[in-house]
């Protein structure tokens, strides 16, 4: 099984296009889909499920792989310092 981050954007999308083509496994993506027109690009998509950014991190223990394609800010999110050159 393979969770993409991300997976209903253009990359994201892309990604989980790719993989269901190649028959890799079953997909689930994370993503928040609640805005705009995200959900057209996973809309012929086979998947196993769809979860919201704020109920991961479920059951990772079953992933074969985790692919980030996403930009998600919130609460994970910590700016990086910046150091001088």
């Amino acid at each position: 099984m393979y969770l993409v981050t991300g997976g209903a954007g253009f990359i994201g999308s892309n990604i989980v296009a790719a993989i269901e083509e190649r028959g890799l496994g079953k997909i689930v993506i994370c993503d928040r889909l609640r805005d705009g027109d995200k959900w057209r690009n996973i809309a012929r998509r086979e998947l196993s499920e769809i979860v919201n950014p704020d109920d991961l991190p479920y059951s990772c223990t079953k992933m074969k792989k985790v692919l980030r394609a996403s930009s998600i800010w919130g609460r994970f999110h910590r700016p990086r310092k910046q150091t001088p050159i």
